[in-house]
């Protein structure tokens, strides 16, 4: 039973992580390490992770890999947000709203939610794959003591 709650906090936590390079940072500058841009936010991620757990440098590599393929997919991502936004103001400008233009591009976007929530869990699951036991172990102790922290 301890064992399923690790893993489920791991994968929280990973979700989290990986969901915030996704999101972008709101805080000021100050309060975030990296500000300028995903990629160095990803890459302060990165070093912590690799730090952290103690990774060996063929867990770093495919650490790398993995960070470097959400943030290829991070960046299709973005430009497909932008479709949205001019679609929505492009009927706000209108005279009439196309309801039907609109729910056929925001359910285009649901399908592309899914396909970037497969991708991320795949992802996950292939850093989990990298980690040994004991790193899984330090991992889900740290997502722990973090989330006991946020959430007192």
């Amino acid at each position: 039973m301890l064992h399923k709650i690790l893993i489920i906090v791991a994968v929280v936590l990973v979700l989290l992580v990986i969901a915030k390079i996704f999101s972008g940072c709101h805080h000021p500058p100050h309060f975030c390490k990296s500000h300028s841009s995903h990629e160095k936010k990803a890459n302060w991620m990165m070093k912590k992770i690799a730090k952290e757990l103690k990774l060996n440098e063929q867990q770093k590599v495919e650490l790398e890999q993995i960070k470097d393929e959400i943030l290829a997919k991070k960046a299709e991502f973005k430009i497909n947000h932008q479709e949205i936004k001019n679609a929505v103001l492009s009927q706000v400008k209108s005279d009439t709203v196309d309801q039907a233009a609109l729910n056929g591009l925001f359910e285009d976007k649901e399908l592309e939610f899914k396909e970037m929530r497969a991708f991320l869990v795949d992802k996950f699951a292939e850093f989990h794959n990298i980690l040994t036991p004991e790193q899984r172990l330090s991992l889900a102790e740290k997502m722990e003591k973090f989330h006991s922290k946020r959430h007192q």
